[in-house]
Order: structure tokens, then C-alpha cells, then sequence
């Protein structure tokens, strides 16, 4: 792989795009998306790249990797070996600086422990100034978290074009839109005692329930008349209880996908483009939306080099004050351009998340490990055997895992930290919850004094 690439930016090389010697295969996660590398076993194992390097200069070198044994990894690159201990966890490891000439030069990664157990992500590359420099405009622009942290616990909805009915056919996108019943689902939220939500509005599909002209442009039928981003941001509101949206690259619709142009070689359209559709929808509801969480950046943006700094602007659009979080999974932070961390686990995974690096009554921000420096926040899925969207045809929402006590108390323990959780409901397209997922919540909500 030859990358051109400036050195006053990061370059980022994907174990997927390496010369690959060794049994080491990239586990697949759905189209437009580049996934991890596994099956490292044998010390004969190598990733190689090729970079080309515009001036001679000192480089600092980290890996995006883990090691459940603790096994150590190994550069060479231009005469000189760098090699550090993977922690067993996935993490961001400085290898060390390396001095690199102008011209192609040649990385490798291989392993320095005779029976290695390492799973792989990417190396980047980059110089320690501008590493310096860009962190220091990141954490310039981050935005007030204190109102997340306020609301003490959140919920999500992925009401989408592919939601179905608790029975029966469901309607068209366009219907369920406009038969959405806001006041009730507003209510239903309030007496939840959630202080936030993260509404999806693209997701399987990629559709927006708002009137964005832009979008009809691109892609026609994709949005609706009735704009109910906006009546539910003014519900919600007018209740003291923050709206988030959701976002989808869209990777999963082929139609959509294709007119993105992010097949091309070159993304410099692609990101262009999407900077252009996240302005629109910020400038249209201004203030009213308090936040973007976006999905799948770190397998599709932070691949190829992603313009971080002007994506969170444009995300800012018509509010500058809006927070913006960009999920990376179980993996590292894809960027420090971004105000909190996604937390995307299971809701039994919640209370472990961060304690060691997210002490009881500090600011809510990490003070070490691979989201360092990001506002705590964790996405839950809240009911049994259940998925993001109710997909399932003439079946029930499962049952909730924990009781109102429960939950309780682990919205308290969270608290204790400043992490705010989220907590995933599976619903239905008439836009109602399980009945007894909506009681658990609230329970909790009497006894947390949150009606």
C-alpha cells in the first residue's frame, strides 16, 4: 500500500490494507466498513506498508491493538526497531519516535513474543508537534458537557424505516411519520424520567424524518413532509429533556451508499459531502438539537484519513454549542475532535466501564485509557436477547434485564462518576415501548425523584 500523505496531519494504515504475510484474515463487519485483524498465532506473522514521506523528520509511531496474553509487537522501519507490550484490552500503545527520511519508506509489524495472541487494528504515524497542535485545537473546541451530565440518564430509540409493528404489516416510512404520535411518546419518555434521548433518524436505511431540501436533491422520497424532528425537539424542550439524533453513514443502503461516492478511491467527495448534509440539518434546527451521536465513524471515516476538525464544525452548524460523539465500539477514540464517548457495550458491561479510569466524584472526563479526556457516556441495550431496531414481524419487545431497583442502582453508581448512560428500548412503529420495560423505568424514575 503506498499512502501520500502531508506530515502535518495523521496517517493512518489499516491492518486491512497492509501486504499480509501469515494467516491473519480481516474480520468482516458489513459493506463500507474495515474491520480488525484476527488469527495472529505464529511469529512469522507480519503486516507491511509503504509510505511515502514528503520531508525527513522525526515521527512518533503508535499501534491501535490488543493482546489478551500481553504479547509484544515489533516495528522495523528504516533501520530501527520499536517494540512495546500490548495492554489486554484494545488501546492506543506509543511504540516510540522514529526518524524517517523523505521517500517511500517501509513499516512492519510483526510479533516479539514467540506465541503471540494479538488482535490488530491500524498504525498511525504521525509528528509530535502536530500532534501536540491539533490536540491542544481538539480539546479548544470541545463543548460544555455539563447538561449531559445533568440529565443523569438518557434514552434510545432506533425508529426507523425498517421498525415494524407489534402486529401486523407495517406502513410506509412516510405514513409511520406522519402518524406519529408526539405527545405520547413525549409523555412516555417524561414519566421515564430520562433527561436526554438519542432519536435515530438513518440507520438500516438511510432516511430522514424532516423536510431537508438537500437531501431531496440528492436522493428523492427520502424525507418527509412533516417535519418531526422538529415537533419532537419542541416537546422535548418544552419539558427540559435534550434531543440527540442519531446517524448512519448509510453503508448498509445501496442506493444511498452509492450516490455518497465513497466507493471512490479518493474520499475528499465523500467527506465533502457529508459535511454538507449535517450542516443542513443543523442550521434547520439550530438550538433545538443538543446533539449528534454518530454511528460506524471509526470503521468508515477513520480508515482514510477523515477530516475531523471540519466534521465536528459542520456538525456545530446553527449551534456551537452542540455535542458531538463519534463511536468507535470496543475500540480507542477515532479522534479527540469530538466531545464525548459513545460507549457502545451491553447493559451488564455498564458499571465496569471506565472505573479505573473514570474516578468517583471527578468531571466526568476520562483521565487516562483509550477514551482519555472524552465526557463518560455508555449506550445500552436494555431488553433481553433484543437488537437496536424491532425488526422481528408479529413479536414482542423481550423483557427488560434488570428490575427497578436495579437499574437504580446502577444509574447511581454512574452518577458517582459523572458517566451518563443511555439506555436502548427496543419500539414499536405506532411509536410505543414493551409495557414492561416502560414500568421498570418508571419505577426507577419514582424512586430517583425524576417525575
Amino acid at each position: 500500500m503506498n499512502t501520500d500523505k502531508p506530515s502535518d496531519d495523521v496517517t493512518i494504515l489499516v491492518g486491512a490494507e497492509a501486504l499480509i504475510t501469515g494467516d491473519l484474515k480481516e474480520i468482516n463487519i458489513g459493506p463500507g466498513k474495515r474491520g480488525w485483524m484476527e488469527g495472529w498465532k505464529t511469529i512469522d506473522t507480519s503486516l507491511t506498508w509503504t509510505v511515502q514521506i514528503p520531508q525527513a523528520d522525526v515521527f512518533e509511531i503508535c499501534v491501535l491493538a490488543f493482546s489478551p496474553k500481553g504479547s509484544r509487537i515489533e516495528l522495523s522501519v528504516n533501520g530501527q526497531t520499536l517494540t512495546a507490550k500490548l495492554d489486554t484490552y484494545a488501546n492506543r500503545t506509543t511504540l516510540g519516535l522514529a526518524k524517517l527520511p523523505a521517500g517511500d519508506v517501509i513499516l512492519r509489524i510483526r510479533s516479539a513474543s514467540d506465541e503471540p495472541d494479538i488482535v490488530f487494528y491500524s498504525l498511525e504515524v504521525i509528528r509530535p508537534d502536530v500532534k501536540k497542535a491539533m490536540q491542544e485545537r481538539a480539546i479548544s473546541l470541545r463543548a460544555d458537557t455539563q447538561w449531559l451530565i445533568e440529565a443523569k440518564y438518557g434514552l434510545m430509540f432506533h425508529w426507523t424505516s425498517q421498525t415494524v409493528p407489534a402486529t401486523g404489516e407495517p406502513k410506509s416510512y412516510a405514513k409511520a411519520v406522519e402518524d406519529f404520535d408526539v405527545p405520547r411518546f413525549v409523555d412516555m419518555v417524561e414519566q421515564c424520567g430520562a433527561g436526554a434521548i438519542i432519536f435515530t433518524t438513518s440507520h438500516g436505511e438511510w432516511y430522514f424524518p424532516g423536510p431537508i431540501l438537500l437531501i431531496d436533491k440528492m436522493i428523492p422520497g427520502r424525507t418527509t413532509s412533516r417535519d418531526l424532528i422538529m415537533e419532537l425537539a419542541d416537546a422535548l424542550n418544552a419539558r427540559g429533556i435534550k434531543l440527540i439524533l442519531y446517524q448512519n453513514p448509510g453503508h448498509d443502503d445501496p442506493e444511498w451508499w452509492r450516490l455518497t461516492g465513497y466507493e471512490k478511491g479518493d474520499k475528499t467527495a465523500y467527506f465533502d459531502q457529508w459535511c454538507k448534509v449535517v450542516e443542513a440539518i443543523g442550521k434547520h434546527y439550530g438550538e433545538k438539537v443538543a446533539g449528534w451521536w454518530f454511528d460506524d465513524s471509526f470503521f468508515c471515516h477513520y480508515p482514510y484519513q477523515a477530516p475531523w476538525e471540519q466534521m465536528l464544525k459542520s456538525s456545530r452548524a446553527g449551534h456551537p454549542g452542540r455535542l458531538v460523539g463519534v463511536n468507535s465500539f470496543t475500540f480507542p477514540k477515532a479522534t479527540d475532535f469530538q466531545d464525548y464517548f459513545c460507549g457502545e457495550i451491553f447493559v451488564n458491561e455498564v458499571a465496569e466501564v471506565g472505573e479505573r479510569f473514570l474516578p468517583e466524584g471527578g468531571t466526568g472526563r476520562f483521565v487516562g485509557g483509550p477514551q482519555n479526556g472524552l465526557q463518560a457516556v455508555i449506550t445500552a441495550l436494555f431488553e433481553m436477547h433484543s437488537g437496536w431496531v424491532h425488526v422481528a414481524k408479529d413479536t414482542p419487545i423481550a423483557m427488560p434485564v434488570m428490575n427497578a431497583q436495579e437499574l437504580v442502582n446502577l444509574i447511581n453508581h454512574c452518577a458517582a462518576r459523572k458517566n451518563v448512560p443511555f439506555f436502548n428500548l427496543e419500539i414499536y412503529q405506532d411509536a410505543t415501548i414493551s409495557p414492561a420495560s416502560f414500568e421498570v423505568f418508571q419505577q426507577a424514575a419514582r424512586a430517583l425523584k425524576r417525575h
